[in-house]
């Protein structure tokens, strides 16, 4: 055999071999495959420290009205945010930790669905886009950071039968529907009173001395401040109160109770 038949072998035969390797060689799966994520984190790269804001959407089905609460973390404190009116003090800490830490720990059981056809079967609807009354409209949570951004985003949606620790969610900008188990969703909640920081002026009453009772109104037109009465300065010492500047006539006393109870009330 010549040198060009060798060689011309030896190529059929490296060839035949690559050929049967390839045809034996098992198909790898994409990583980002969604039938191949049971047991991972449905967020993968998220760090719950970095959350400094949440905002919650959600359908009340009574009302039938949409319902939305956005709170986030400023130097001055934690603040619900109200459009078109200002800021008002929040007790955030612990819950924005709470949801942090339920949002980190999600892992996929499976996946239930991969259309959007689905979505109002598994009630994963996008409340921020759908109408009250729709079918299937989830609960929206997202956590954001300081910059606004979301750091995850979620919509929870129906509880899987026999299992109340367990329900149907998506990403708002994916169609796959999930199982993952998940506690505590109905305290996450879009009620002003449970955001609301309840003693934000952080105050012992025990060390109030003087309160100043000032009414008045502004006239934001002409920028000044209008009283129809001086302001009473009360002044409280040994468990009395007093006044101060005017005394009071004979006929005139002040109403401890009343008074003891707007201090307790600053408490």
């Amino acid at each position: 055999m010549n040198e060009n038949k060798k060689t011309l072998l030896f190529l059929a035969v490296a060839a035949a071999c690559i050929g049967l390797a390839l045809s034996t060689n098992p198909t790898q799966r994409d990583p980002s495959d969604n039938t191949n994520r049971m047991g991972q984190p449905l967020f993968e790269s998220f760090d719950p420290r970095a959350a400094t804001g949440i905002e919650i959407v959600e359908i009340d089905e009574e009302n039938l009205e949409a319902k939305s609460i956005e709170v986030a973390q400023t130097p001055q404190g934690w603040f619900i945010r109200r459009p078109g009116k200002p800021d008002y003090p929040a007790n955030a800490d612990n819950q924005v930790k709470d949801v942090s830490t339920i949002l980190f720990d999600l892992r996929i059981i499976d996946q239930a669905a991969e259309g959007a056809g689905e979505h109002a079967r598994f009630g994963v609807v996008d409340p921020t886009k759908g109408q009250p009354g729709d079918p299937g409209i989830g609960k929206m949570i997202a956590l954001k950071n300081s910059s606004g951004s979301n750091l995850a985003q979620l919509i929870i949606g129906n509880e899987v039968e026999g299992l109340s620790s367990t329900r149907f969610v998506r990403k708002p900008d994916e169609n796959s529907v999930y199982r993952v188990e998940i506690q505590n969703v109905g305290d996450v909640s879009t009620k002003f009173v449970d955001w609301v920081e309840k003693d934000f002026l952080d105050l012992d009453k025990w060390n109030v001395k003087r309160v100043t009772l000032d009414n008045y109104e502004v006239n934001l037109a002409q920028g000044q401040l209008n009283r129809t009465n001086p302001p009473f300065v009360l002044d409280y010492e040994d468990s009395e109160w007093k006044l101060s500047g005017s005394p009071l006539t004979d006929l005139e006393e002040l109403n401890k109770d009343k008074l003891d109870g707007m201090k307790d009330a600053f408490d």
